[in-house]
């Protein structure tokens, strides 16, 4: 049932009614119904989660490394049950150093207070919303004396909640969990496929740092390659723009051309040298006689002789 807002006349501002009203309402009406399954998804999956989960958790040799952690399914996640939005998957915690403290004088005598620091697994939180979608965010192990840089790590967002029925679904959660807590707890010895399933992670998911929410690290490196890309194509664009526009003189060209035409001459000459030669040599070669009657030519101290 609604009500109408402090200082309103509900009778004057009800809502408009018309031919397209029923289809409107039967629309919001559908709307309701999927977000009330949506409930209903979620619940199923909180009710039988711990069941499920430690039974597949059971087959998971990941899982079993971190044995001496514990493995706990929480409904409600910290208030152990009040919160029926909440589902919790996590490791439990295990002292790793054992420290002297400073000396302090008690009833007279010195003495050191013994410390011992723990680490906190991995967990994973199932958080369903107001509209019923379930984030799914993942949170490194951590220990006291050094804090991780990345507090968490956004999963996925289960729009479905009927998915979370999926065993599939789930065996693939529990894998990353694994994974992630192999790489960041002290003694996790991750394998090679945990690591690139840590850096996938890192690379293609939402996280949080510093309690600000971060973008995904592949969405700002292909964001910085499409401005690259864009940035030399406006240049190339614009250069040619500039150039069809305000065309530059060509000095290359004209020089070319001329040192062709100069060589053409050259050539020209040196080929009418070539001939001058050649007819100067044509002319001074000597011209072979044909034969003749030897002609006789007398001495002027020689007798004539007498003539018939």
């Amino acid at each position: 049932m609604t009500t109408a807002p402090e200082g309103s006349d509900f009778p004057v501002n009800q809502p408009v009614l018309g031919k397209l009203t029923e289809r409107a309402l039967t629309r919001f009406q559908k709307a309701i119904d999927r977000r009330i399954k949506r409930y209903l998804d979620f619940d199923k999956f909180r009710d039988h989660a711990a069941a499920r989960l430690h039974t597949l958790a059971s087959e998971n040799e990941e899982i079993a490394y971190f044995l001496s952690y514990g493995f706990y399914v929480l409904e409600g996640g910290k208030t152990a049950g009040w919160d029926d939005s909440v589902v919790k998957v996590q490791f439990g915690s295990r002292p790793y150093l054992t420290a002297y403290g400073e000396p302090q004088l008690v009833y007279g005598e010195m003495s050191k207070s013994l410390r011992v620091f723990t680490e906190q697994g991995a967990s994973l939180l199932y958080q369903r919303g107001d509209d019923g979608h379930v984030m799914c965010l993942l949170y490194p192990a951590s220990s006291e004396r050094e804090p991780k840089t990345v507090s968490m790590v956004v999963l996925k967002v289960v729009n479905d909640p009927s998915n979370l029925l999926n065993d599939r679904l789930l065996r693939s959660h529990l894998k990353t969990l694994a994974a992630y807590m192999a790489v960041t707890s002290l003694d996790g010895s991750p394998t090679m496929l945990q690591r690139c399933r840590y850096w996938w992670l890192h690379l293609t998911k939402q996280r949080t740092i510093g309690g600000v929410v971060r973008p995904r690290q592949i969405q700002v490196i292909a964001g910085k390659l499409l401005l690259w890309v864009a940035t030399v194509a406006f240049s190339g664009i614009a250069l040619f723009l500039i150039q069809r526009r305000w065309p530059e003189k060509d000095a290359v060209t004209p020089a070319l051309l001329q040192a062709s035409q100069a060589a053409q001459r050259k050539s020209e000459a040196q080929l009418r040298v070539l001939e001058q030669i050649r007819d100067t040599m044509a002319a001074s070669a000597p011209t072979r006689a044909t034969p003749s009657a030897p002609v006789k030519v007398s001495s002027p101290g020689a007798p004539a002789e007498d003539g018939k």
